[in-house]
Order: structure tokens, then sequence, then C-alpha cells
């Protein structure tokens, strides 16, 4: 294997829009109300219009008043017709047998839109209306270790070197590229594949693909030579017997390297054969599906999350 010619790298982790938006507002209707009457009050809001269903559970219902002094604010609802909400809480206090007195000033106040995911969005956020916050550091805070970073080098200098060679081979080749998946507990390789679509003249031959065709090889024990005929009755058979479950899922816990972020097809292969970690290089703006495009390995819907790292090189 060739020397290693990358000498630092800088990574950025792709996290969920979720840790990464900036503060968006919306409109509360909110109004002051005596501290004696807050439980009362309290309970007919949370039993006409809770919190959650006006999706905005992530807030406090309730705060220390800045305009009146001795008084609370508390959050009546996300409508901007104030006239119409005081007259609706007004008759409902009076069914009450609670003295309207008790609640004035009912006005417009901006609060957070989305729940905070991190710290900094708490602590800046928290600011516009009182929050209640749920700690995601773990999922956010992503560190790579030195031998991560290593190994990010060592095999992206490999798969850039790869790739050279290929465009080489085949200078007509647009899509060069190079992938390389590597199980980490080892640090075996076990697959280095170019983009082969051109040289095949196959629409499905991505670096990536390869890659995944190689690692099921190696798990299914096949020698290459079997026929097609062959390979359809071996995957009846397969389907016929019982699943090993002491072997991992093809790229279970596995470190896919490539220099460009995988497309979409090629991310949803990557999802279902469970695959750990990638790290890339270039941005695919065509079709890219981590980041240009969409951001599948973080997709709620899923079955299968995986990290994601882009990579770019110190010069």
């Amino acid at each position: 294997m060739s020397e290693i010619r990358i000498k630092e790298i800088e990574y950025e982790p792709l996290l969920a829009i979720e840790f990464t938006r900036p503060l968006e507002t919306i409109d509360i209707c909110v109004a002051s109300i005596e501290p004696k009457k807050t439980n009362d009050i309290l309970k007919i809001l949370s039993s006409k219009l809770s919190m959650v269903e006006m999706n905005i559970g992530h807030l406090k219902r309730i705060k220390k008043s800045e305009k009146h002094e001795k008084m609370l604010d508390v959050i009546i609802n996300t409508s901007t017709d104030i006239e119409k909400t005081e007259k609706s809480l007004k008759e409902l206090l009076k069914n009450a047998n609670i003295n309207e007195d008790v609640i004035k000033d009912f006005r417009m106040c901006k609060a957070s839109k989305y729940p905070a995911f991190t710290k900094d969005q708490f602590n800046e956020w928290k600011n516009v209306w009182p929050m209640i916050f749920k700690d995601h550091d773990s999922q956010h805070n992503i560190k790579l270790s030195d031998k991560d970073l290593e190994n990010a080098k060592k095999w992206l200098s490999i798969a850039l070197d790869r790739a050279e060679e290929d465009k080489r081979q085949v200078p007509e080749n647009k899509y060069n590229n190079c992938a390389v998946i590597v199980d980490p507990a080892s640090s075996e390789v076990l697959a280095i594949e170019t983009d082969n679509r051109i040289k095949c003249n196959h629409p499905l031959k991505h670096s990536v693909m390869e890659c995944i065709k190689t690692i099921s090889v190696i798990h299914n024990g096949n020698n290459g030579k079997n026929s097609e005929i062959d390979d359809q009755a071996s995957k009846r058979r397969k389907l016929n017997s019982e699943v090993d479950n002491t072997k991992p899922y093809l790229c279970s816990n596995y470190d896919l390297y490539t220099i460009k972020e995988p497309c979409i097809m090629c991310c949803m292969a990557l999802v279902h054969s469970r695959i750990g970690r990638i790290f890339f290089l270039e941005k695919n703006e065509l079709d890219g599906g981590l980041e240009s495009i969409h951001q599948i390995h973080i997709q709620p819907e899923l079955n299968h999350h995986f990290q994601v790292f882009k990579i770019s090189i110190k010069q």
C-alpha cells in the first residue's frame, strides 16, 4: 500500500437539523395572572388546550412576569386573535366561579418554535421564553479518537491513490471514485473498489455498491465462480435455511471511507447492510444522500442509523 499522502485533516459530524438549526420563533398569546389563582387557571387551560396539542410542549407554560410586579405570565394559546382569546377565557373563568379580575393584559409574545437539542441552543432560546430541556449531548458531541483520525488519513489516502490509478486506466470515467470498507475492530481491509459504471457499462456498479457486493461474497464464502443458475439455487437454499445469528449482518459495525459522498441509492444500500460509520471527502451535489440532497443516515422512519463524518484535508 502507498505512503499516506494526507497529513492533517479536520472533521465535521453530519447531524440532524435539530442539532444545528438557528432560533426560529412563533407568536404565543399570554396573559398576566394573580399567583394565588395559578392552579385553578392552569387546570382550566390544560383541560381545554394542552401545550402538547398546540405543539409547544417544549415551552414552560408559566413564568414570572417582567411587566407586572408580583404577577405571573401564562401561555393561553397560539392564536393571534387576542380579543377572541380573552373573551373565551373569561367566559370559562366565569363558569368556574373565578373572578375575571385575576387575569389581565392579554398580549402577544415570542417563543422558540422548536425544542432545544443542544445546551447552546437552550441557553440562547430560553431567553425568549422559558423552555424544558432534554439533554441530547450524547448524540451531539461525537468525537473521533486519535486512532480514528489516523485511520481516516490512511484509508482516504489509499482511496485517492486507487482513484488516480483507475483514472489513468479509464480516462473517460466521469464517475471516478474509490470506496474502502474496513473492520475497525481488527483494522482489516475487507473491500477496496472503484466506480465501474463506465468500465463495465453497468449503471449500478458504483464503488460503494461494489464494496457491498464484495462483503457479501466474503460472508457467503463464495469463490466467485458459480454460474447464475448455481447462484439462484444458493439463494433459494439460504432462504429455506436458518440464519446464523452468530455472524455479523453484512457491514455491521464496519467503517466506509470514500472520496465522494455516496448517492441516495448507495446510502439506502448502506442502511440495509448496517454500515457503522461513513467518512467522505467531497460533496455529491447531484444526488448525495448524506448532506447535499438528503440526510438518509438520520431519517427517523428507517430501522438503522449510522454516523457520518465529512473530512476536510488541511492545506
